[in-house]
């Protein structure tokens, strides 16, 4: 292209004149299909100087990387609009626009929309698209950039030096290069050495695209790189083997032919947004709809916030416009062509409220694992039912914010039930619990994670269960409870990511003042999970007073009952408690009279409620169900070789066992000491010193 031209042409037969226009800008309406595409040969020059975008020295792995805003050193027109940086993405392709493709990124003539990343990518040049990484042994891969030539006639080269495929066999080198040319606009691909010996069958993308991934360019090759063909669909490919690779100066050419100029005056038409409301800080994407476009057309995109004063957004420049906003704004363009201007219809962009603004999370995969019932207060929510082979299992994230708010009081306590079931064989999973406490629209994984728990296989263990504090100090209001299940996991899984196999389902809460009168029981504080159990056990119930004011039992007396299910099923005599006080906030132990009688082999589930005349909330009265085991007697000594022990499972796989760590004790011989009060109060073991490994 040449530099803009105004001359006066005069003919014999008149005054007229003739205004000739040569513009420098491509309509951004065109098409990839008005590149001509040329195959040849030429030499292949490594680049050794210009800037070092990813180093070689020490050979470090930098795969899946997006290296963002490389200066080029003139404006270069790609598919109609003008550019001044580019980006580099390790995997074979470099991109343009304002937006940001996924690193792993590594098919992108086929892909659509933003590459799985985020904003606008405008175009691609894809010179050999596949998982790639630089080599990390002699010779090392690296990356650069060269602006080179004189003003008028630069060339801008991005060169891939020793790089290799990440499945194609042992070890192959390729290096390739991308050249843009200032005055032509030329796309080049120039290929250098590749050393293939021994590397297996694979596939590449080669080619250009536009915005969209039905606007496209590229080459279909099977065998030969030099007899390379157009590409019937944008998932075309081309063939890398020991034996199908580009030769030495290979060079395949993209050059842009001519378009149609812009409309003077321009119609602007009206701005669109892809999102009429969004979170703070998420990206959107702004275009217009109704416009005219062609040769010589700019843009400029304005913001106000009242609709009424505008102000130019620095560096948009382009048809559209990838932008975040802290508060609603308005949003306009501004298209120029021969010297008119035309401004398009506003368009009004939300800011969303906080408590629709949380980080997503969600499985994969829509097989094996999903939560069955959740019981929260008022919440009773879904079928535990079957355990496994169950055909609803197929859900990956579900929002329950939509059924009526679960009221919660500061200060208080409520048993949390959570379910898991199966699509088909039950594996067992993590699920994790969160409140966001201070309703600031972010679950902190460490001071509102409020819940964790492993499910196992056996009769019951598919639910898992506890009591959930609501501190004193939370924020009063609305806010989400956030249940997440995930099959293997951790006690440590985050709230804000994907998984695998599992499921996410968010819950609205209502946080409201203490109450001045509530009490219920809390825990099982005897017999305690885990001890041997015998014919006398004492069983002692830990309640509460969740309420703001100090019980005075002589004026509000408490009952607390306690009854086992299961084994030796027992109803106690209620416990009536009106003499002394409890402060707010505070814990007492209750003994239940009569010893229970443990013995026999079984399960035993213990259940206990606290209740006081006038209770403002009676939905944390009972405790979550407490589960005792006694299993049958074995005469000594007993042997265990910890068989199938994989260094994380000694509880779910020898429930009697126990691990701790600390430090390592002195000396060499293990000597026998008595262990008294182990597991519950009047327990008399034996304990070894193991020193060593």
């Amino acid at each position: 292209m040449k530099a803009v031209v105004n001359s006066k042409t005069f003919n014999a037969k008149g005054m007229s004149i003739l205004w000739v226009f040569l513009f420098l800008f491509i309509a951004t309406h065109a098409q990839i299909s008005n590149y001509t595409f040329s195959s040849s040969t030429t030499a292949f020059t490594a680049v050794t100087g210009g800037n070092l975008v990813r180093s070689n020295v020490g050979c470090p792995p930098a795969s899946d990387q997006n290296y963002v805003n490389n200066a080029i050193g003139f404006s270069f027109i790609f598919n109609g609009t003008p550019y001044t940086t580019v980006g580099i993405n390790s995997n074979g392709f470099l991109w343009f626009g304002t937006g940001l493709p996924s690193p792993s990124e590594s098919t992108p003539l086929s892909d659509n929309g933003n590459l799985f990343g985020s904003g606008i990518i405008d175009g691609v040049i894809a010179p050999l698209a596949r998982n790639l990484k630089p080599r990390v042994i002699s010779p090392c891969g690296e990356m650069r950039t060269e602006t080179s030539g004189a003003t008028g006639n630069r060339v801008f080269t991005v060169q891939y030096l020793n790089w290799r495929g990440t499945s194609l066999g042992a070890n192959p080198v390729y290096s390739f290069q991308v050249k843009l040319y200032q005055t032509t606009n030329n796309i080049e691909i120039v290929y250098g050495a590749f050393s293939m010996s021994g590397a297996s069958a694979g596939t590449c993308q080669v080619g250009v695209r536009g915005a969209s991934n039905t606007d496209f360019s590229n080459r279909n090759i099977s065998t030969d790189w030099q007899a390379s063909s157009l590409g019937a669909a944008n998932t075309a490919t081309a063939a890398l083997s020991s034996t199908a690779f580009p030769t030495n100066g290979l060079t395949y050419t993209w050059s842009p032919s001519s378009f149609t100029p812009c409309t003077n005056p321009p119609v602007a038409g009206a701005a669109a947004s892809s999102a009429d409301s969004v979170c703070t800080g998420v990206s959107f994407n702004l275009s217009l709809t109704g416009n005219t476009a062609g040769l010589g057309q700019t843009y400029q995109w304005q913001s106000s916030s009242d609709n009424i004063n505008f102000t130019s957004i620095s560096g948009a420049t382009n048809a559209s416009l990838s932008v975040t906003e802290t508060d609603a704004m308005y949003y306009r363009c501004e298209i120029s062509c021969g010297g008119s201007s035309a401004t398009s219809a506003s368009k009004l962009v939300r800011v969303k409220k906080w408590i629709n603004c949380y980080c997503s999370s969600g499985a994969t995969n829509t097989a094996d694992d999903d939560i069955g019932n959740v019981t929260f207060g008022t919440i009773n929510n879904g079928t535990a039912n079957p355990v496994s082979n169950n055909t609803l299992a197929t859900q990956s994230y579900t929002d329950f914010t939509d059924l009526p708010e679960v009221t919660v009081n500061q200060g208080s306590s409520y048993p949390l039930s959570i379910s898991q079931i199966s699509y088909g064989t039950f594996y067992p999973c993590w699920i994790n619990a969160f409140i966001d406490f201070n309703r600031d629209g972010v679950f902190d994984s460490y001071t509102e994670r409020v819940f964790s728990a492993e499910t196992s296989t056996g009769l019951g263990n598919n639910t898992v269960s506890s009591m959930i504090d609501i501190p004193t100090n939370s924020s009063l209001g609305n806010t989400r409870m956030r249940i997440v299940l995930v099959e293997g996991g951790s006690a440590n899984n985050s709230p804000c990511s994907a998984y695998s196999w599992g499921e996410t389902e968010d819950y609205l809460l209502n946080i409201t003042p203490a109450l001045p009168l509530n009490v219920g029981a809390l825990a099982l504080a005897s017999p305690q999970a885990g001890s041997c159990f015998s014919s006398s056990e004492q069983v002692i119930v830990t309640v509460k007073n969740f309420g703001s004011t100090t019980l005075n039992f002589a004026n509000t007396p408490m009952a607390v009952t306690c009854s086992v299910s299961g084994t030796s099923a027992t109803t106690f005599p209620t416990i009536t408690i009106n003499t002394g006080s409890l402060a707010p906030f505070t814990t007492q132990n209750v003994l239940i009279p009569n010893s229970f009688n443990m013995s026999s082999k079984g399960n035993y589930t213990f259940g206990a409620t606290a209740t006081i005349p006038g209770d403002g909330n009676t939905q944390n009265d009972a405790m979550p169900d407490q589960k005792r085991n006694t299993s049958t007697a074995l005469s000594l000594p007993q042997t265990c070789n910890f068989t199938g022990y994989s260094g994380t499972n000694l509880s779910p796989s020898f429930p009697a066992w126990h691990e701790a760590s600390g430090t390592t004790p002195i000396g060499t011989a293990s000597h026998w000491a008595a262990q008294n009060n182990l597991g519950a109060i009047g327990n008399v073991s034996a304990r070894v010193n193991l020193f060593s490994n």
